[in-house]
């Protein structure tokens, strides 16, 4: 399915198109609907704006009357955000609807017509042979050397279906490996794809039936579809993903707009609002951004790529160094952005380029030189990482392996459950861990309404199920506050605050 925002920049190339293919597409209606959703769209989020407002004033009323007065406000807004948030998904329904049968564009190579106007690209290099003899076709050959059974093939599939037999299966098999290893040689990627796919999928790849009749043979009772060519699978690998080229689109024109731009990682040590936040919000999990890959003893990840699996590459890879980094659950951009480290060893040591984009929306690579890194700081503070390479020791697989599992056993022994909602606070102090400045002054345990800090580690907070992101920043504030009145210190939080 073309993209709904290519078709509204280009709608006389999309038209010009349609009439090449035969194909009568509403266009231009799909233009008027799209700017009725935006309107709608907005709507409900200006009223979703004022409920907030409305429900953050229901403590602050005067009397009762006054706070029903504001509660009868407030459900009148979410009522109206609702029906403008219908509205919107309605317009953004017939706006699929009618995009589905926009064909995908035609290659302006492509003659316009019918098979008469077809234009010949190459014919094939080795000339044709001269026989002294009168050749046979390939069903003769194939009956005489017992290569095909197109009778057995009637008989079990219809008619035009045939069984490959003897020397044939293995020409077909030798094809196949010849084809492989030629493209091999010339730098593709070799992939085999499921033979199903979903709905979904088929419909974003431009498979969609018009008419009565269609291609697409499904699975009864679900939407799953079987597919006869791998263009589907293999374009749905990209599905909903956004490549490196796109993202920095995105971030120039975000930037150019003046808007906020935030990047997210695992969210394990971000407190974001109740009510969400306005403006941009990236997080690197297409499979551009999480890949990790190895050549010789140069490991480079993509900025969405878990800890976790780095470690795990390159210790499988006898690659040391990173295994130092065990029990640390954050993505790579996160832990160079605040050089994440443990047991007395940081990331930084072993980053020998990074390529980041700035918030200006400019792409650069830096070397070693030109990155410094502190505790739990570091000068890679531009908007996003977008991969990083790392230049670690050979090791033994065994040895590495038996060292992470004890470093493991470590890091969680010094963590709260795992099954608590809990966040690491605040960055450690000249050396000293912030749990011991917390237990030094006197806050082990400290808590406020359903907000607390952990027993096992002063410096972990672990919020309830009714605590809200306002009850989280009051402990922090508390926190902070008490520490600096009764030592002098002043505590640094590691959690980002939006």
């Amino acid at each position: 399915m073309l993209d709904r925002k290519f078709i509204i920049q280009n709608i006389e190339l999309v038209k010009e198109n349609c009439q090449r293919r035969g194909v009568d597409c509403e266009v231009d209606q799909i233009a008027e609907l799209e700017t009725q959703r935006l309107a709608k769209s907005q709507e409900a989020q200006e009223l979703n704006r004022q409920a907030n407002e409305v429900s953050k004033s229901i403590g602050k009323a005067k009397d009762d009357a006054e706070r029903q007065a504001t509660i009868e406000k407030g459900r009148q807004l979410r009522e109206q955000k609702d029906a403008a948030t219908k509205a919107t998904d309605e317009l953004d329904a017939k706006i699929t609807a009618l995009q589905a049968a926009i064909p995908n564009m035609t290659h302006p190579d492509v003659p316009t017509g019918g098979e008469d106007g077809y234009k010949e690209l190459s014919f094939g290099k080795t000339p044709k042979p001269e026989f002294d003899f009168e050749p046979l076709d390939h069903l003769q050959l194939g009956e005489k050397h017992d290569l095909f059974d197109f009778e057995a093939g009637a008989r079990v599939s219809g008619a035009g279906f045939y069984y490959l037999r003897n020397a044939a299966v293995r020409i077909d098999l030798a094809l196949q490996q010849f084809a492989i290893s030629f493209l091999c040689q010339r730098g593709f990627t070799p992939i085999t794809t499921p033979d199903l796919a979903l709905t979904s999928i088929l419909e974003g790849i431009g498979f969609t039936p018009r008419g009565p009749e269609t291609q697409i043979y499904s699975v009864e009772n679900t939407e799953l579809n079987l597919v006869g060519t791998a263009e589907i699978t293999l374009g749905g690998m990209l599905a909903g993903q956004t490549t490196e080229a796109e993202l920095l689109e995105l971030i120039k024109r975000f930037a150019e707009a003046g808007k906020q731009i935030r990047l997210i990682g695992s969210g394990t040590n971000v407190l974001i609002p109740d009510e969400g936040v306005k403006g941009l919000v990236i997080r690197l999990d297409a499979p551009e951004f999480c890949q990790v890959t190895v050549e010789g003893n140069c490991v480079t990840a993509g900025g969405g790529a878990k800890i976790v699996h780095l470690i795990a590459t390159s210790a499988r890879e006898g690659l040391a160094g990173l295994h130092n980094l065990t029990g640390i659950a954050r993505t790579v951009g996160a832990a160079l952005h605040g050089y994440s480290g443990t047991h007395g060893f940081d990331i930084g040591s072993l980053v020998s380029t990074a390529t980041v984009i700035t918030r200006a929306g400019e792409i650069i690579t830096r070397n070693a030189d030109s990155m410094a890194f502190s505790h739990r700081k570091s000068s890679l503070n531009e908007l996003v990482i977008v991969r990083a390479t790392f230049e670690l020791e050979p090791d033994s697989e065994e040895r590495l392996t038996h060292s992470m599992q004890q470093k493991w056993i470590v890091a969680r022994s010094n963590q709260t459950f795992s099954d608590e909602n809990s966040l690491y606070v605040f960055k450690d102090y000249h050396g000293e861990p912030a749990s011991d400045v917390i237990d030094r002054a006197g806050f082990k345990g400290a808590s406020l309404g359903p907000v607390s800090l952990s027993d096992r580690n002063s410096n972990f907070l672990v919020a309830g199920s009714t605590a809200t992101s306002e009850d989280v920043k009051k402990l922090i504030t508390h926190v902070e506050n008490q520490v600096a009145l009764k030592l002098n210190i002043e505590l640094e939080t590691a959690v980002q605050i939006w």
